[in-house]
């Protein structure tokens, strides 16, 4: 193989890398909106639980 031959391999090795490299950011990216939303929306549901539970624990200790 010649040296420019090489070179076109390891070009063309090194764009097919970004490219997967990019389609990972973009996944993982897709995934942390995903998880965020997700936690986001249980988030009113847990502080209503937090709160009852501060509510029932004054309750009991005044008694």
């Amino acid at each position: 193989m010649e040296i420019e031959d090489k070179f076109d391999m390891l070009l063309r090795m090194l764009e097919e890398f970004e490219r997967r490299r990019e389609e990972a950011d973009q996944r993982r990216r897709a995934d942390f909106l995903s998880l965020k939303a997700a936690v986001e929306s249980w988030m009113p549901e847990v502080e209503k639980n937090a709160e009852e539970l501060q509510i029932l624990v004054g309750t009991s200790s005044a008694k």
